[in-house]
């Protein structure tokens, strides 16, 4: 797979995620009390709401879910911090491949 259609798969994805938690948002479903019943409308948003649900991320009440953003928050720090460490090292590996070739 190429890096271009690699970048637009995780992209989509993205938006799939993101699309997830504004339905939430725009819904106030940000607490139990607010809770909805979300429907995902493909196939792609419902195994993104399941795979937050299993993160955390939305909390599941009685059919219902609802943001955790305190949760949204850890989990969106500690992805970050994970592209960070996959950058250094493909910084890293490319700085060696660089200095062997200068030899």
């Amino acid at each position: 797979m190429t890096t271009g259609a690699t970048a637009t798969i995780a992209l989509a994805v993205a938006q799939r995620r993101n699309d997830v938690i504004d339905a939430h948002r725009r819904a106030g479903a940000v607490s139990p009390r607010r809770a909805i019943h979300y429907d995902p409308p493909t196939r792609i948003h419902k195994r993104y709401a399941h795979r937050l649900v299993r993160q955390g991320v939305l909390r599941q009440e009685e059919g219902r879910t609802w943001l955790d953003d305190h949760a949204l928050s850890e989990h969106s720090h500690k992805e970050r911090c994970i592209a960070l460490k996959v950058l250094i090292g493909l910084m890293a590996v490319l700085g060696v491949i660089l200095l062997s070739q200068l030899r």
